[in-house]
C-alpha cells in the first residue's frame, strides 16, 4: 500500500536528518586564572534607566561652608556633593545654520539613518602612581584645573566607566546603537595600565583597579577586583586619541621636555619633585615640592608624600610597577587591537599604528551614504612647545589626509562627521587659551584657513569632540547662508565621565521630509545604583564643581551667540542642516527607501502594518508591551516561509545529487531499491518502501565522511545546483519580503531562528550569507554523531541512528532545547509549524503569529489545504485566534529576491 503522506513526510524528514551530519562540535573554555573570580564583586546599575529627556540629576545648593576638595570626609558634613532627581531636559530645535525664514515645525522625520553614542574623557587613573602633580591643587586650591589634579574623582575611574558601559547597553536593548566612539582621553597620563583598566572594562574582563603594592586591595572599595559587565558585543566601538593619551598628565611630551627623567619617573619608586608648573611650566626641572600619590589603604584616598621638599630628609618612596610605563603613541595605538570586542583595532590600523598616525575613517552602515572622519588633532610631542599641550593642531600630514577625506566624501556623495578630541572655533586662540587652535608656525593650517576648508564640503554635517569637559552646541553657519546654506555645520561636545555631569551623548540622525537633516544629540547619566561606587563618583565630582566654582553651565569664552546655557551642565538639541541637491537626490533614490521602508517588498495591507505595529509596541519604551532585547526572539520555518519548497523540498534534491555523486562507486544500485527510484529522480517510489531501505541509504551515502567533508559537500551544491524548473539557483529563489522581515526585525534588537524540519548542518553551511541568520540560531533535525581520531586528527562522524526530528510538535521542544525561551514572534507557512504558533501565542503579553499562505500560481506555486505539506488545520486555527495570514498575491510586491515589484 502507498504511504500516507505524513509517512512520506517522516521518511524525508528522517532521511533527511540523517544523511546531514550534526556539526555540533565540543570545545573546552577556561576563564582567567584569577583566585576566587566566581566570588568577584560586580557593581550593577540601577533597572530604571532613563535619558536626560525623562528626568536630569540637579546638585545642590553650594554650601557656606568653605572646605578644601582633599577634605572628602567632610563633604558629608557640611552637604557638598547633594544632588536630586529633577525635571526633564527639553530638547530644543536649533535652525542656525537653516535660511532665516526656515520653519522646523512643518518637517516630519522621514527615516532614522544613524543611532550612535559618544563617550569621552574617561581619565582612567592610576591614583598611585609616583609622578603625577597632586600637590600642584593644594597650591592652587580654587583653580577648576586643580580637580583634574587631585579630587576624590581619582578613586573611581573605572567604577563609572563600568557603570556607563551598561547604560549603554540598557540603552541598546531599547533602540540598537549602530556603533560607539569614544572622543579621547582614556588615560590620565598614558599609562599601560591605565590603558589595559580601559579597554578591559569595555571588554568585561575582571578589573584590578590598584597599583604598586596594590595598597587596600582586599579591604578597600576602590581598591577591589571587580568583574566588569563589558559592552554589549554587538555594538562595534571606535576609538580617537586624545592629548592624556600620550602627554604626561595631558601635558608635557614624555620624550620632548626640558625634563629628561620624564619617562623613568612612571616606573620609578621615588615620588616625583617638580616646581609650580602651573605658574611656569619652564620650571618643570625644580625640586621645590614632592608632588605626593594617594594612599589605597585609607578609605577616602588620603595624599601621602607631598609638600615642600625641604619638609622631607629623603626622597619619599612607593612600590614601583612597570605596568605604570608610558606608552608611546604607536604603543597606545596598538593595544587597541588586544581584545575581545569589535572591530580589531576599533579603528586604527596596524600600518597606520607603526607610524603612530592615529586618523581613519570608516563608514557604519553599507546601506546609508555616510562616513565618519576620526581625527588626530592633538599636538606633537617633537612641536618644541614648553606650555600645556591641550592645543588643537594638524602637521602636514594630517591636514592633507584630511582634505583627502573630505574631497574624496564629496565624490562619493557621502554625508561626513568628523570625530576628533580637540573641538574648535569654542576657545580663543593661543596663547590665550590652553585649548584654543596652536598658531605656532608648525601648525600646517590657521584656524580661518580650516574653517574656510571644512565650509567648502557641503556634506560635513558635523564635528564631535571631547576635551573641554563641556555639552556644549556651537553652529558654524555658511559664509554664503541664503545662497547655500548646505555650507554650514555643526559642532557638538561631550563632556567628561570624570567631571560632573558624567555624562555620554546619544546621537540620532534623521533624513525629514523636506530632505533636510536632523541631529537628535541627547545626554545620558550613567543609571547609577544608589549605594555604589559609581554613586558616590558622582557626589564627589558635583562637590568639586562645588569648592571651586567650576561653571560649567554658561562658560563661553568667545562669546559666541550659537553656544547656549547648559542648564545642570546639560544641553539635548534637535540639530537641523541643509543638504545639497545633488545629496538630496541620492538619499531620495533605492538605498534611502530601504531605511524609510524596512518591508518596501510588501505592499501596505493588512500583514505589513501588523508587523510594524507589533514591532512598535515591543520596542518603544513607554509601551505597557515592551519587551527587553534580550526576550526579543522571532522564529521561522524553512522550507515553504524563506523559500520555496516545491515540488518538493530543496534538500530532497540534494539528497538525490548526493546519491547520484556516489553512484559510479556502487552500480549495484542501478538495480537495487531505494537507490534505483532516486537514480531516475522518483523520489516518491524511494520513500515507498519504509524506514528499513531509508536506513540502508543512509549507512551507503554517510560511510567513511567527515563533519568538515559533508559541510564542504553543502557549500558546494547550493553554491551551483539548480531547481529543475526554474532554473534558478536555490538560493535565488529566497523570498525577498522575508529577508526585509528577517532584517527588519533585527535592527530593532531581534534574535532570529530559523526552526526548521529539515537539518540543521545542511542549513548552516550557507544560512548566514543568505538570511543573515548565524549558524548557532538555525535549529533543525539531526542524527547522532561521535567524535573519534582518524590518523590522530580528531573528527565528528555520524552515525545510522535518530537523535531529533525537529517537525511538528517537535518544533517547541527543538526551540526549548536550544533557545530556553519561548518566542515572542514565529513564522511559517503549514501544519507543521503550527505547534511552534501555538507555543509562542501562550506567552504572557504581546505576540505575534504569522502564516505565509502560498496563494500566488503565477510567481511561484499556488497550494493550501489539500497540498503535498498542507495548510488546512493551521489556516483554521490562525482565522479563529486572529494571527497574520500574508497572502503571496495580495500582500507581496515581489516574490524572489531581484524580481520586479508589482505594486498592490
Amino acid at each position: 500500500m502507498k504511504p500516507s503522506y505524513k509517512f512520506n513526510k517522516f521518511c524525508l524528514t528522517f532521511l533527511i536528518g540523517a544523511l546531514i551530519f550534526s556539526l555540533a562540535g565540543c570545545s573546552t573554555c577556561s576563564k582567567a586564572a584569577v583566585k576566587n573570580q566566581s566570588q568577584l564583586q560586580e557593581y550593577p546599575i540601577t533597572t530604571d534607566v532613563f535619558t536626560t529627556l525623562q528626568r536630569t540629576v540637579v546638585p545642590g545648593p553650594k554650601p557656606a561652608e568653605a572646605i578644601g576638595l582633599d577634605e572628602i570626609p567632610k563633604y558629608k558634613q557640611y552637604g557638598y556633593g547633594n544632588w536630586s532627581f529633577g525635571d526633564p531636559l527639553k530638547s530644543e530645535t536649533r535652525t542656525d545654520i537653516m535660511p532665516a525664514l526656515y520653519d522646523a515645525t512643518a518637517v516630519n522625520k522621514k527615516a532614522k539613518l544613524l543611532n550612535f553614542f559618544t563617550i569621552t574623557d574617561i581619565h582612567i587613573t592610576d591614583k598611585e602612581a609616583p609622578n603625577q602633580l597632586i600637590y600642584l591643587q593644594k597650591l592652587h586650591p580654587t583653580l577648576p584645573i586643580g580637580a583634574s589634579l587631585h579630587s576624590g574623582i581619582m578613586l573611581y575611574t573605572t567604577q563609572v566607566l563600568d557603570a556607563a558601559v551598561q547604560t549603554i547597553n540598557a540603552l541598546h536593548k531599547q533602540s540598537p546603537f549602530d556603533f560607539g566612539i569614544s572622543l579621547g582621553d582614556t588615560c590620565n597620563s598614558t599609562q599601560y595600565n591605565e590603558l589595559r583598566w580601559y579597554i578591559d572594562v569595555l571588554d568585561g574582563k575582571v578589573i584590578t583597579p590598584s597599583s604598586g603594592a596594590h595598597l587596600g586591595a582586599d579591604t578597600i572599595d576602590y581598591q577591589k577586583p571587580f568583574q566588569a559587565s563589558g559592552l554589549d558585543k554587538t555594538i562595534p566601538w571606535y576609538q580617537a586619541i586624545g592629548n592624556h593619551d600620550h602627554f604626561w598628565i595631558g601635558s608635557i611630551p614624555v620624550d620632548y621636555s626640558p625634563r629628561k627623567d620624564l619617562r623613568q619617573s612612571y616606573i620609578s619608586d621615588e615620588v616625583f619633585a617638580t616646581g609650580d608648573i602651573l605658574t611656569n611650566p619652564a620650571i618643570i626641572n625644580n625640586h621645590d615640592y614632592y608632588m605626593g600619590v594617594l594612599d589605597g589603604s585609607t578609605p577616602y584616598g588620603d595624599v601621602k608624600y607631598a609638600g615642600p621638599a625641604a619638609d622631607f630628609k629623603s626622597p619619599p618612596k612607593v612600590a614601583a610597577d612597570a605596568d605604570r610605563r608610558s606608552l608611546k603613541r604607536d604603543e597606545w595605538m596598538k593595544e587597541f587591537f588586544i581584545t575581545t570586542t569589535n572591530p580589531a583595532g576599533h579603528g586604527f590600523n596596524l600600518a597606520d599604528a607603526n607610524k603612530g598616525f592615529a586618523c581613519y575613517s570608516f563608514v557604519p552602515k553599507s546601506n546609508i551614504p555616510l562616513k565618519v572622519i576620526v581625527l588626530d588633532d592633538t599636538q606633537k610631542e617633537d612641536d618644541g612647545s614648553s606650555d600645556i599641550h591641550g592645543h588643537g593642531f594638524l602637521d602636514s600630514a594630517r591636514w592633507e589626509w584630511l582634505k583627502k577625506e573630505l574631497a574624496d566624501g564629496d565624490a562619493s556623495g557621502q554625508l561626513m562627521i568628523i570625530a576628533a578630541h580637540v573641538p574648535i572655533g569654542v576657545e580663543v586662540t593661543a596663547p590665550n587659551s590652553e585649548m584654543g587652535w596652536w598658531t605656532d608656525p608648525q601648525n600646517a593650517v590657521t584656524f580661518p584657513d580650516l574653517i574656510t576648508e571644512l565650509q567648502s564640503h557641503p556634506n560635513l554635517i558635523m564635528w564631535i569632540a571631547g576635551h573641554r569637559h563641556l555639552n556644549t552646541v556651537k553652529a558654524f553657519i555658511s559664509p554664503d547662508p541664503l545662497n547655500a546654506p548646505e555650507k554650514g555645520f555643526w559642532q557638538v561636545e561631550t563632556s567628561s565621565l570624570r567631571d560632573f555631569p558624567q555624562q555620554l551623548r546619544t546621537f540620532q540622525i534623521y533624513l525629514n521630509s523636506d530632505n533636510t537633516i536632523s541631529i537628535v544629540t541627547t545626554n545620558v547619566d550613567p543609571a547609577v545604583k544608589e549605594g555604589s561606587l559609581a554613586a558616590a563618583s558622582r557626589t564627589y565630582a558635583i562637590a568639586a564643581g562645588q569648592i571651586t566654582n567650576a561653571n560649567i553651565y554658561d562658560y563661553n569664552p568667545t562669546n559666541d551667540p550659537t553656544v547656549k546655557p547648559r542648564p545642570n551642565g546639560s544641553y539635548n538639541a534637535e540639530l537641523v542642516k541643509q543638504l545639497s541637491p545633488a545629496m538630496q537626490e541620492k538619499l531620495s533614490k533605492l538605498d534611502l527607501l530601504r531605511i524609510d521602508d524596512p518591508l518596501p517588498s510588501w505592499n501596505d495591507t493588512a500583514p505589513k502594518k501588523a508587523i510594524v505595529a507589533f514591532v512598535e509596541e515591543v520596542t518603544s519604551p513607554g509601551s505597557p508591551n515592551f519587551v527587553p532585547v534580550e526576550e526579543r526572539i522571532a522564529t521561522f520555518d524553512n522550507d515553504g516561509t524563506l523559500w520555496s519548497e516545491q515540488p518538493m523540498a530543496f534538500q530532497g534534491y540534494f539528497i538525490s545529487d548526493r546519491i547520484k555523486a556516489l553512484a559510479q562507486e556502487h552500480p549495484e544500485w542501478m538495480s537495487k531499491e531505494p537507490f534505483a527510484s532516486i537514480l531516475k529522480g522518483d523520489q516518491n517510489s524511494a520513500l515507498s518502501n519504509g524506514i528499513n531501505e531509508l536506513s540502508e541509504m543512509i549507512i551507503a551515502t554517510q560511510s567513511g565522511v567527515t563533519s568538515d567533508e559533508f559541510e564542504k559537500y553543502v557549500t558546494d551544491w547550493i553554491a551551483t545546483a539548480r531547481h529543475p524548473q526554474t532554473k534558478r539557483l536555490y538560493t535565488e529563489m529566497v523570498y525577498q519580503p522575508m529577508l526585509e522581515l528577517l532584517a527588519y526585525l533585527r535592527a530593532n534588537g531581534f534574535k532570529t531562528y530559523i526552526v526548521s524540519g529539515g537539518s540543521m548542518d545542511f542549513m548552516r553551511p550557507w544560512a548566514e550569507k543568505v538570511y543573515g541568520v548565524v549558524p548557532e540560531q538555525v535549529i533543525g533535525s539531526s542524527i547522532k554523531t561521535k567524535f573519534e581520531l582518524r590518523n590522530g586528527i580528531p573528527v565528528l562522524m555520524g552515525i545510522p541512528e535518530l537523535d531529533f526530528i525537529n517537525a511538528g510538535n517537535g518544533k517547541p521542544v527543538g526551540i526549548q532545547s536550544h533557545i530556553g525561551r519561548r518566542p515572542i514572534a514565529s513564522f511559517g507557512n503549514s501544519d507543521n509549524d503550527l505547534a511552534m504558533m501555538q507555543w509562542t501565542a501562550a506567552g504572557i503579553g504581546a505576540r505575534f503569529c504569522l502564516y505565509v499562505h502560498h496563494t500566488d500560481d503565477k510567481r511561484e506555486w499556488a497550494y493550501d489545504r489539500k497540498s503535498s505539506d498542507p495548510f488546512d488545520k493551521g489556516l483554521d486555527e490562525a482565522l479563529a485566534k486572529g494571527w497574520t495570514v500574508a497572502s503571496m498575491k495580495d500582500d507581496w510586491k515581489t516574490i524572489y529576491a531581484g524580481d520586479q515589484q508589482r505594486g498592490k
